[in-house]
């Protein structure tokens, strides 16, 4: 028996839509068992199932919305097809039976009737199964997203030519099954079921007229005859029910697909035979809002769904980690329209849970939940992207091939600066991605965005013989590629500039962390300044600016701090040396973009693997760089005094004035490089520190080219004019002491000169002597 895991597990080549239907659904079940492999032939994932028959908690669906759509399929009776359609270039399969997509119902004792056929000649039952799905939206109330898709299925799985087989697809959308069946008389009519309705079984004795009727309690539905010739038929996927048996749709009954099917024998399970136990009427509660779906588009969600005339009150509610929230009201004049309401509300997520929910009786009721859904990121892998991309291949698999490395190097000369997409979507962005860089490579610089389910991790890689534990097997680099790969890194730098694309810019710097990880340059330090080149590319245009979606400027932002961190490592912001001075001029240039970076996000943008003398960072270093340049965004100078703090400086801002206090030999040397430091940073059009040592102390003003400084006793002014190179700190800083000058004046009355200086930075310079700082 094919049930519609075994037809996936079995199905080979590429795999365009996978559909499947139930009354109930257990989404978790189906993320583990069906998904992954569904997404990994290609396919659309489809699923359509009753409302309120939920068998998971949503806060455990992961993927819903982002790897697959599923809406509800609403009438006046349940919706109870069980069906799975799977559909591939040139042939299809098809499952009917007696189990929902849940666990119990795929891997239970159902019963199931599979189909194969090719599309160039199959059964003609392909294309009665077409013309149901495509008639199923006129019968019921679909998310529109929903019925464009199976109308889609339906005309794709006909077969251009059909032949007669002897099965048959029977719906009740317009005529009850009952009539539906050959009648009687027949020799013997079996049923099996967990329950059955006695009119319903009334009524189908009375249509087969049976010699000998035959029932058995089973867990799974089955009816079956015998006819007079001794041929069995067997009809899969019928229920005992009046409203599934007895009635239509377009009567106000269940929704059912049955399959029937001629046999030479019985498929009835073996069992005791026994009365069936009567069933128990499940009524439709139509009086609350239900919910068919929602979808993300432009910068607004659809959230499509059915209330009663007069339903007032009504709220659309997500799932948050303090249960459901309230997020948006529906006004009352959207509410009264003919059919299903199309209420748009501001953006959320792919993949957040809502529902609605509204006063019913002066009580608060709640439709079932779906999720949001992004119908670019679930439709089929062929029309995800536009082409293959820089490469077919993951990038660690490009990284342990340097032949492979070099032709993608020679690729990147021929990109052009195609445009973002014109509006800041995320869809589209990701679009765009993948058709400049291929799905592997864009898994790299946009993790989650190709494919958000689970899959394994691409083989591990780095550079000579000892990789760190649990990485054994990692595919090694060997040592004397080193010079051919830090070269082709090279070419990167030049590659990554205003011409690139901005995903190839991204890609090129996740690629340079992945050589720096796996030990390309070992203990050097060669690879400062081309990290730091790539760094300060990634800081986008302005029109780039425009175009880039929050989702798309987070990631750009957490990969320029992970970029930082490295920099920062070994590295003074505040130092004179080349580490130092590399780190210092991509934390000017960057610091601002890398402050809209996330946490969360860290983690999947590091490389995998780190070989003992390669070099990485943690998601701890990532996040005090985050931190330190969010507040660096508000306080410019924030990563200034974080330095001073660390070197054991006290800091205080009085009186415009920067004051500074701790252990030092000379103040007025400490002084000249600070306030150089504050000055690189300041928006200001002064600068003003005072340093001390709490024995002695120096004042600094400076703006523009005119110097004023004052220290120790006597206090006196010394002022000087810097040529257009000159700072304090190369003035004053050096080993030579202090320059020689004429313009020397008492401290007290202030020099004219020296109080249009303090003006110009923005100081109190009186209030800042009578606090006993100053002429000690």
């Amino acid at each position: 028996m094919s049930t519609p895991l075994s037809l996936l597990a079995e199905w080979t080549g590429p795999l365009r839509e996978l559909l499947i239907t139930g009354h109930a659904v257990d989404l978790d079940f189906l993320e583990r068992h069906c998904l992954p492999r569904a997404r990994e032939l290609g396919a659309r994932v489809t699923v359509l199932t009753g409302h309120g028959a939920t068998q998971h908690d949503p806060a455990d669906v992961r993927f819903a919305g982002r790897a697959y759509q599923h809406g509800h399929a609403l009438g006046q009776g349940r919706f109870l097809p069980q069906l799975a359609v799977l559909l591939g270039a040139d042939r299809v399969a098809v499952a009917v039976g007696s189990g929902d997509p849940t666990l119990d119902g795929y891997t239970g004792s159902g019963l199931w009737l599979a189909v194969h056929g090719d599309l160039a000649e199959g059964p003609l039952a392909l294309a009665d199964l077409g013309t149901w799905l495509a008639d199923l939206a006129q019968a019921l109330t679909l998310p529109s997203w929903l019925a464009d898709t199976l109308d889609e299925i339906a005309i794709a799985m006909v077969p251009s030519a059909t032949r007669q087989a002897g099965l048959r697809f029977l719906g009740n959308l317009t005529e009850p099954l009952l009539t539906q069946l050959p009648a009687g008389p027949v020799r013997v009519l079996g049923l099996t079921a967990p329950a059955a309705d006695p009119a319903a079984v009334h009524a189908l004795t009375e249509h087969l007229q049976p010699r000998e009727v035959r029932t058995a309690p089973a867990s799974a539905t089955l009816i079956e005859w015998q006819a007079t010739d001794g041929r069995w038929t067997a009809l899969a996927g019928g229920h005992l029910t009046g409203s599934g048996l007895l009635r239509s749709v377009a009567e106000g009954g269940d929704c059912v697909l049955a399959a029937l099917h001629p046999r030479a024998e019985s498929v009835a399970p073996e069992g005791e035979s026994g009365p069936l136990p009567p069933e128990t009427p499940v009524a439709q509660d139509t009086r609350g809002p239900r919910l068919l779906g929602a979808f993300r588009e432009d910068d607004t969600t659809v959230v499509e769904f059915l209330v009663p005339r007069g339903t007032h009150g009504v709220i659309v509610e997500t799932l948050t980690d303090n249960g459901w929230l309230a997020a948006h009201r529906v006004p009352a004049a959207e509410l009264y329209v003919n059919g299903p309401v199309r209420a748009r509300v501001p953006a959320e997520e792919p993949g957040v849970a809502l529902r609605v929910s509204a006063l019913v009786d002066e009580r608060r009721v709640a439709s079932g939940p779906a999720h949001v859904t992004d119908l670019t990121a679930c439709a089929p892998r062929s029309e995800q992207s536009s082409g293959s991309g820089l490469s077919d291949r993951p990038a660690a698999a490009l990284l342990a091939d340097p032949a492979r490395l070099s032709r993608f190097t020679d690729t990147l000369g021929k990109i052009t600066a195609d445009q973002l997409p014109f509006r800041p979507d995320w869809a589209a962005y990701v679009h765009f991605t993948r058709s400049v860089l291929g799905d592997p490579l864009t898994e790299r610089v946009l993790p989650g965005a190709v494919s958000v389910l689970p899959e394994p991790r691409p083989t591990a890689w780095t550079v000579g013989e000892l990789a760190e534990d649990g990485h054994s097997g990692a595919a090694l680099l060997q040592d004397e590629d080193r010079a051919k790969v830090r070269a082709l890194a090279a070419r990167w730098v030049a590659t990554a500039g205003p011409g690139a694309p901005l995903p190839v810019r991204m890609l090129l710097t996740c690629l340079y962390l992945d050589l720096l990880a796996a030990g390309v340059w070992g203990h050097d330090d060669e690879w400062r300044p081309g990290l730091g080149a790539l760094a300060q590319s990634l800081c986008p245009a302005e029109t780039e600016q425009k175009a880039l979606p929050d989702q798309a400027q987070a990631r750009l932002s957490t990969l320029l701090a992970a970029c930082l961190a490295l920099l920062l490592q070994d590295a003074d912001l505040q130092g004179g040396s080349a580490a130092d001075r590399t780190a210092r001029l991509a934390w000017e240039r960057c610091y601002e973009w890398a402050a809209f970076g996330r946490p969360e996000l860290v983690e999947p943008l590091l490389p995998d693997t780190r070989r003992f003398e390669g070099r990485t960072t943690t998601v701890t270093e990532v996040e005090q760089v985050l931190e330190l340049a969010e507040n660096s965004v508000d306080e410019p100078s924030a990563a200034v005094q974080e330095d001073l703090r660390e070197r054991g400086f006290e800091i205080d801002r009085l009186d415009g004035a920067w004051v500074v206090t701790g252990e030092c030999r000379r103040p007025l040397r400490e002084a000249a490089r600070m306030i150089t430091d504050f000055a690189a940073v300041s928006k200001q059009g002064g600068t003003a520190v005072v340093v001390s040592n709490r024995r002695t102390m120096a004042l600094l003003l400076w703006s523009g080219r005119s110097l004023a400084f004052t220290e120790g006793k006597p206090p006196t002014w010394r002022s000087y004019q810097l040529s257009g190179m000159s700072t304090p700190h190369s003035l004053i800083g050096g080993s030579e002491g202090v320059p020689a000058t004429k313009d020397i004046r008492k401290l007290l009355p202030l020099p004219d000169p020296v109080r249009e200086l303090a003006e110009r930075c923005g100081v109190d310079l009186p209030s800042l002597i009578s606090r006993d700082l100053v002429g000690r």
